[in-house]
C-alpha cells in the first residue's frame, strides 16, 4: 500500500513522525519488581495451594528475580553512565585527536623510519585507550586514563587505581592482538556516530499537514483570518499598480 501524499509530494504530518512518536518499550522498574516479588512469595507460603498454581508461581518467582537483577544492573548502569559521561566524553575526545594527529603524521613521505616505527606503536597505544574507553564495564566506577596529580584519596588507594587500570589496558591489548576487540576504534566509533545523529534527526517532512498555502493560513492570526476581505474599487487598484511601478522605477 502506497502511503498518502499531499499536492507537493510530501506525507503527511502524521505520517512522518509515525517512526519517532512510538516510545520504546520499558521494563518494569525495581520498585514495582519487588512489589511482585513480595506478592508472589507471600502466595507460596500458603498451605492450602494447588499443586499447579504452586508450579507455576514457583516459576514466576524465578522469572521476577532474573528481571530485578536485569533491572538493578541497567539502574546501576544508568547511574554510573550519568556520573561519568564529563570525563569519558573529554577524555574520548583527546584520544581521538591524539590517534587524528598520528595518522596524519604517518603519511607524510619524508618521515624517518625510526620514527614512524615508534608513530606506529604511539597509535596502538592510543587506540587501546579508545577501546578502554569505549568499552570500560558500563556497572563499574570509571577509572580516568589522565587522573590529576593531586589525589585527595591517599596513595594507598592512587597506587590500587593505578594497578587496576594497568590490568584493564593490558587486558584489552590482549584481547586486541586475538580479534576480539575492534583494531581501528575509531573508525566504527564515527560511523556508529553518524548512524545515531541519521536516526536521532527528524525528518524533513516532519511536522508538515497540509500544502505551503495552508501552512500560511495557520500561521496567521485569527483576527486576520476572520477579517472580511474589502472590495476594491477600479480606481484603487490602479492607484496601487502605480505606487508599485514608481516604487521599482525608483530603486
Amino acid at each position: 500500500m502506497v502511503p498518502s501524499q499531499n499536492g507537493n509530494g510530501h506525507r503527511s504530518g502524521k505520517q512522518a513522525r509515525s517512526k519517532h512518536s512510538r516510545p520504546p518499550v520499558q521494563s518494569p522498574g525495581v520498585h514495582k519488581l519487588k512489589s511482585s516479588l513480595r506478592q508472589t512469595r507471600r502466595l507460596l507460603t500458603k498451605d492450602n495451594l494447588d499443586a499447579n498454581v504452586r508450579i507455576e508461581t514457583e516459576r514466576r518467582l524465578k522469572s521476577l528475580l532474573a528481571d530485578l537483577a536485569a533491572a538493578e544492573k541497567a539502574k546501576k548502569e544508568k547511574s554510573m553512565a550519568s556520573k561519568y559521561h564529563k570525563v569519558k566524553f573529554f577524555e574520548r575526545q583527546k584520544v581521538l585527536r591524539k590517534i587524528s594527529r598520528t595518522k596524519r603524521e604517518l603519511e607524510s613521505p619524508d618521515l624517518p623510519a625510526d620514527q614512524k616505527k615508534n608513530m606506529k606503536s604511539l597509535l596502538r597505544s592510543y587506540r587501546v585507550q579508545l577501546n578502554y574507553i569505549l568499552n570500560y564495564p558500563k556497572d563499574q566506577k570509571y577509572i580516568s586514563l589522565f587522573p590529576s596529580k593531586s589525589s585527595s584519596s591517599g596513595e594507598v588507594v592512587g597506587t590500587a587505581t593505578e594497578v587496576r587500570r594497568a590490568e584493564l589496558l593490558a587486558s584489552i591489548k590482549k584481547a586486541m592482538k586475538r580479534g576480539e576487540m575492534d583494531a581501528e576504534p575509531e573508525t566504527n566509533y564515527i560511523v556508529m556516530e553518524k548512524e545515531r545523529s541519521d536516526e536521532e534527526m527528524p525528518d524533513a517532512d516532519e511536522g508538515w499537514s497540509g500544502s505551503e498555502p495552508e501552512q500560511r493560513e495557520q500561521k496567521l492570526p485569527n483576527k486576520v483570518k476572520n477579517r472580511p476581505v474589502e472590495p476594491r474599487s477600479p480606481d484603487q487598484s490602479s492607484e496601487r499598480l502605480n505606487d508599485d511601478f514608481f516604487e521599482a522605477s525608483s530603486d
